[in-house]
């Protein structure tokens, strides 16, 4: 590979690209969605129970395009896929910039549900991309979020301190506008499937190993979106945390997802699925702190555990690759999309209608569960996860020494006998 096209955290060529994209897109979210968003619904006059549903509605949409988006990459470049589905964004952010009322909320919310509809294409085109799978996946579904979370609440605090929340949103629009046009650089690799057939849903659904790993990343996902949803508004309501403080809080939590990452990356007993466990365990240190204590200088070191959010969500894509034989993958990873869509989709209703009962209970209900996840997450590892890896990689071993075999004995036709 040319030295040109080499970069020091070890990506070249699509990968590469790919990274820069993802941080773009991911800064953009970063600058309103985790500190800001559903203080900004509330604060135009929306309620807890109606952000919910608003965040519920607008993922049930996304729930309904997401498989018919992972059978389209049979028939449509992937590389098409992801291009249109990110330009989506751009509408999104300005839609939430004049925003006035429940209405253009939902539109804007509708938007950004279409942009998601590109990840099961850029997880094949990573795939495909790179040999080792799990680093690439790593570096750009965390470390490039990761870094991008870093800047964009800090940033959207000041913005939002100096102009006005709905300046944020401008500045998300041209951050989106950024990722999009990258998007058209991205090259099309060939998909690396040597089936004679590629699988259908109900190939992907009928895996059992598959299936263990989707019903555990529904439980992850929706308590996790339980204790997270509204963290802002009860660091707001209960301690009365301005903006900007919020912005500095999911910064360090951003931090706190690339220290768990390096870690992760540079440790060889912690794969997919204990990095996980790990950011289960440390989303619960935060729902329970978040409850203690007000105290700036305790809270903000203690953020560093939201950063297990993106830890937990950003590993599931490796631990699907890993299981998923090559001819379902693609539509392995439209499933396992669909499945962590479905569970924060339906969360957000549950944390809204919890919340005003009780500020604390969504946070208390999920400080409970998620270490009962965390166990059950080396029990899977166990049980499902660590044989469907040594049958997997098996198959493929077998599947390159047929290939290999049937080179060779090619090699051994007499001159002129066509293949």
């Amino acid at each position: 590979m040319p030295r040109s096209l080499k970069l020091g955290i070890g990506l070249t060529g699509n990968t590469r690209l790919l990274f820069f994209m993802m941080f773009l897109s991911e800064l953009g979210f970063g600058l309103y969605y985790q500190n800001l968003l559903t203080v900004y619904m509330e604060d135009i006059g929306t309620t807890p129970a109606q952000i919910g549903a608003i965040l519920t509605g607008t993922g049930l949409i996304r729930l309904f395009l997401l498989l018919p988006a992972g059978s389209l990459s049979d028939r449509v470049p992937r590389r098409l896929i992801v291009i249109v589905a990110t330009g989506f964004a751009i509408p999104g952010a300005l839609a939430y910039a004049v925003a006035e009322s429940w209405v253009l909320l939902s539109v804007a919310g509708l938007f950004m549900s279409i942009h998601h509809l590109s990840f099961p294409a850029l997880s094949g085109i990573i795939a495909d991309s790179s040999e080792d799978r799990l680093d690439a996946f790593r570096k750009i579904y965390t470390i490039a979020p990761a870094t991008a979370f870093i800047i964009g609440p800090v940033a959207s605090g000041f913005i939002a301190d100096l102009v006005s929340p709905q300046a944020v949103f401008y500045v998300a629009a041209v951050v989106f506008t950024g990722s999009w046009l990258l998007a058209w650089r991205i090259v099309e690799p060939p998909q690396q499937v040597h089936a004679t057939r590629r699988g259908s849903y109900r190939d992907v659904f009928a895996h059992p190993a598959l299936r263990s790993v989707f019903l555990f990343t529904l439980a992850a996902i929706s308590v996790l979106t339980l204790g997270t949803t509204l963290l802002p508004n009860l660091l707001k309501e209960s301690y009365q945390l301005d903006q900007r403080t919020l912005g500095y809080f999911f910064s360090i939590a951003a931090v706190g997802s690339l220290i768990m990452s390096m870690a992760i990356g540079r440790s060889r007993r912690l794969n997919s699925i204990r990095g996980i466990a790990i950011g289960l365990m440390s989303v619960a240190g935060i729902c329970w702190v978040s409850q203690l204590t007000g105290l700036v200088y305790v809270l903000g070191p203690a953020f560093l555990l939201r950063g297990g959010f993106m830890i937990t969500w950003s590993l599931f894509t490796p631990l699907v690759s890993d299981v998923a034989p090559r001819a379902i993958q693609e539509r392995s990873f439209a499933a396992g999309e669909f499945i962590s869509s479905t569970g924060n989709t339906a969360a957000p209703v549950a944390t809204g209608a919890l919340y005003e009962i009780d500020r604390n209970l969504p946070f208390a209900i999920a400080g409970i569960l998620l270490p009962i996840l965390a166990v059950q997450a080396l029990r899977l590892e166990r049980r499902v996860i660590r044989p469907a890896i040594d049958r997997e990689q098996t198959d493929r071993e077998r599947e390159t020494a047929t290939i290999v075999v049937g080179d060779n004995l090619g090699d051994l036709r007499p001159a002129g006998v066509a293949g």
